[in-house]
């Protein structure tokens, strides 16, 4: 019971390490608290890779870290069970995968890793650009659950 509870407070850290924020020139975006954990700040850097900050990672991050927290806390799932709880998913919508397509450059690589690893002949470009967004989101999501999963374990010893 001590290890679920343990879980559910780090699930509640993770979540609320981030906040939405207003800039002054209007609109809004996804970022970390001044006080979030060094762990947390750690995985939002991994997740970034090589990338300067990017307002469309960040908002990933806050929203798996949302995720890990249902998941937890409202749902019961261990911890080592998240990666097969979260669902993954592209936008629906074309302006927002042309939008997160045109946000940066290494964008595109996703596309063709996908396209490269799951087409069997004649691709949809909205298909090619999907599945190249649903890979940057797994792999921003399993930074996030890696760091999630090694603090629990850190707890757990």
């Amino acid at each position: 019971m001590e290890t679920i509870n343990q879980a559910k407070s780090l699930a509640d850290i993770l979540a609320g390490s981030f906040e939405t924020r207003e800039r002054q020139s209007g609109g809004t975006f996804h970022a970390l608290k001044d006080n979030a954990p060094e762990w947390v700040s750690d995985a939002v850097r991994e997740a970034h890779g090589e990338r300067l900050p990017c307002d469309w990672i960040y908002q990933q991050c806050d929203s798996v870290a949302s995720d890990i927290r249902q998941a937890i806390v409202h749902d019961d799932r261990e911890p080592v069970d998240i990666a097969d709880y979260l669902e993954i998913e592209p936008d629906i919508y074309t302006a927002s995968l042309t939008a997160w397509l045109a946000d940066h450059l290494d964008n595109l690589n996703y596309c063709n890793e996908w396209a490269e690893e799951f087409s069997t002949g004649k691709v949809e470009l909205v298909a090619m650009i999907s599945g190249g967004q649903y890979l940057a989101k797994r792999e921003i999501a399993d930074v996030m659950i890696a760091a999630f999963v090694a603090q629990w374990e850190e707890l757990d010893a």
